[in-house]
């Protein structure tokens, strides 16, 4: 579940049922910071030992310890790597010994020369896909994502602007600046927290034209570049989009009958099911399991339920 800020996600916490495993707190939120939401869950009875696991584009030793001492059991920076936000969220609610944790996924072959254009426009793919455990089509979807969402963000900025809404300005170009440097765009990452340093300063009214101007240039810059990238990456993985399904009645569907249960539990094995599953599909996957790639990677345990059984519901047709 995503809370849109501290205080719906303290609620969410104690009206969970069943209890939720883990907590990936971030910092800065609107209504309420990570660090007062924390003290609230800790301030629960029965709260006490839920895992917490910070994340903040914050990486100095300083800021990792503020965390600990404020009641979060880890640290995760921002941009994190897929697999060490994986691990940390395994070692914390105990479900796999460090030792035992699955290997990355294996990168997938890119369209030649791909990544040698992203970085001739400052996007530094190969880092990104890196991160997310070299799952290429996962960053397609990500960047395509970020760009049918930017210009609403930028529409929306202008309207804090305007209202002189500082606090709302800086959690806007808080969060550009989290996801520009999950998907590698340099430029508009530093025009991000350039705006963002701006927003929170003692006078945000007299650097906002000046940082907003520089950040929608950047933006502008960065859609004209990422545009082009975003075809080549999803004709690259179009060919499983359009194949017929193909469900063997095997262990595919043994495998996913257990992981609906899994998801349903909310319980993070299902991510060693679907690890099993990627290793052992027969033939070209169907777009479903696309579908369920995508929740899984984001956590999302009840689109990923839909998706586990929109392909039982494919198998057994």
């Amino acid at each position: 579940m995503l809370a849109e800020n501290g205080e719906q996600g303290v609620r969410a916490v104690f009206d969970a049922s069943p209890p939720f495993d883990a907590v990936l707190m971030d910092l800065q939120m609107p209504v309420m910071d990570g660090l007062t939401a924390t003290a609230r869950i800790r301030e629960r009875a029965g709260f006490e030992a839920l895992p917490i696991i910070a994340m903040t584009a914050n990486a100095m030793s300083s800021d990792r310890q503020t965390c600990i001492d404020g009641g979060m059991n880890s640290h995760v920076g921002k941009p994190f790597e897929l697999n060490d936000l994986v691990s940390a969220l395994l070692r914390h609610t105990g479900r796999v010994q460090p030792d035992a944790l699955p290997a990355p996924v294996a990168a997938l072959p890119l369209p030649s020369g791909l990544l040698e254009q992203a970085e001739s426009v400052g996007i530094d793919m190969d880092a990104a896909i890196r991160r997310l455990g070299g799952n290429a089509p996962v960053y397609g979807r990500m960047l395509r994502s970020f760009l049918k969402d930017l210009p609403g963000m930028l529409t929306q900025l202008d309207a804090h602007v305007a209202r002189s809404a500082w606090a709302e300005a800086a959690m806007l170009t808080h969060t550009l600046k989290g996801l520009t440097g999950m998907l590698g765009a340099s430029d508009l990452r530093a025009s991000s927290a350039t705006a963002n340093w701006a927003f929170e300063s003692v006078a945000p009214g007299e650097l906002s034209a000046d940082v907003v101007r520089a950040l929608k240039a950047a933006a502008d810059t960065f859609v004209l570049a990422a545009a082009p990238l975003v075809s080549a990456l999803v004709e690259s993985s179009a060919v499983a989009s359009v194949a017929p399904v193909v469900m063997p009645a095997g262990f595919q569907m043994r495998c996913l009958r257990d992981m609906l249960g899994l998801l349903r539990a909310s319980d993070m094995r299902a991510l060693d099911v679907l690890k099993q599953l990627r290793e052992n599909w027969d033939g070209l996957k169907p777009s479903s399991f696309d579908a369920l790639e995508t929740a899984m990677e984001a956590l999302d345990f009840d689109l990923a339920a839909e998706a586990c059984g929109q392909l039982l519901a494919e198998g057994a047709a």
